[in-house]
């Protein structure tokens, strides 16, 4: 029973209606953006920075083995709790029984099995966004930290191109730092906006179960892009993949078993190429996407930032920059 929601799911993923439906989730920030590509940074350690650089390829990790994956429970629980309390969802069940009367439950439904089901199924790569000379030059002294596991680190310097979500099955996203309540005001703002929605999709000859997924893809988004005011200072970006949900339609995406931080686990790989080799996902060279290495706080600064020039030129890089990090950082 757990996957007869993904079967269900996968049958009609269309991205142009999807994008029309986190609109009505006050997310339209994923899909719309004034800027074509976005300063982002990937804190990492100097292993996978390397193996990032000759493979050419960016590693999406499975959700359960990242840093942070409370910080996933944090959306889920708020969703889930906001859809216990009738009172809280008072006006979003007024709106969507319009629809049917049993709309509500299957939604919520179908996301309580989705969350069971593909928990261990979800694949996040995750960047930092960076401003102002201080980070660009330092990098972020919180970030070096969590990365302060005795091993070399460095900063990916990365141009994120925000239309990964044309065309093919990744998401790109920026994370919003949300309280319960914060949240609870984003779903119920959404029905304002439903009840402008649901008139377009009946035009467009959706039914009812098409409007259940939809509703639920848009919980799943807004539940792998919040996380606790508490990481606000992060400015995180998260490029997402489902394969059980998302099925990969270029057939780029590439998974192989990697061992990371001494965890033999899954990653899903996002090819970029040289500039002299066929073009990567969605046409990106990688003198388009790396910009830059940035070395974490280290005693041997010199060392390394000839041994990633040398790995950098080699890799069709050569313009990009590699600088240390002189921040101090204790223990």
């Amino acid at each position: 029973m757990i996957y007869l929601i993904i079967n269900f799911l996968v049958g009609l993923l269309s991205m142009d209606n999807y994008k029309l439906f986190l609109k009505a989730f006050s997310l339209e920030n994923k899909v719309h953006t004034s800027q074509d590509f976005v300063k982002c940074v990937h804190y990492t350690s100097s292993n996978n920075a390397i193996d990032i650089i000759k493979g050419r390829t960016f590693w999406m990790r499975n959700a359960k083995c990242m840093n942070d994956f409370q910080e996933l429970t944090h959306g889920y629980t708020i969703i889930s709790d906001y859809f216990k309390d009738k009172e809280k969802n008072k006006e979003f069940r007024l709106v969507v029984d319009q629809i049917d009367e049993n709309f509500e439950q299957d939604v919520v439904k179908g996301f309580e099995e989705w969350w069971e089901a593909i928990s261990y199924n979800t694949y996040i790569l995750s960047l930092s966004e960076h401003s102002g000379p201080d980070e660009i030059e330092h990098g972020r002294l919180s970030m070096w930290r969590a990365y302060s596991n005795g091993g070399s680190k460095c900063a990916l310097e990365i141009s994120l191109p925000t239309d990964l979500n044309t065309g093919n099955s990744l998401v790109v996203t920026p994370v919003s730092y949300l309280k319960d309540s914060e949240l609870s005001l984003r779903l119920d703002h959404a029905v304002t906006n439903v009840k402008k929605l649901i008139s377009e999709y009946k035009h467009e000859g959706l039914d009812k179960n098409e409007l259940v997924k939809f509703f639920i893809l848009a919980l799943i988004d807004l539940t792998l892009a919040v996380k606790h005011p508490g990481f606000k200072e992060e400015r995180e970006w998260r490029v997402y993949y489902i394969p059980n949900i998302m099925p990969d339609r270029t057939e780029h995406l590439k998974n192989d078993v990697e061992i990371v931080v001494g965890i033999p686990q899954i990653v899903y790989k996002i090819p970029v190429f040289k500039p002299d080799d066929e073009k990567g996902i969605d046409g990106y060279y990688i003198n388009q996407i790396i910009k830059g290495i940035l070395i974490g706080p280290s005693s041997y600064p010199k060392i390394q930032i000839d041994a990633f020039r040398k790995l950098l030129d080699e890799n069709g890089l050569k313009a990009a920059k590699v600088s240390a990090s002189f921040i101090p950082l204790r223990g």
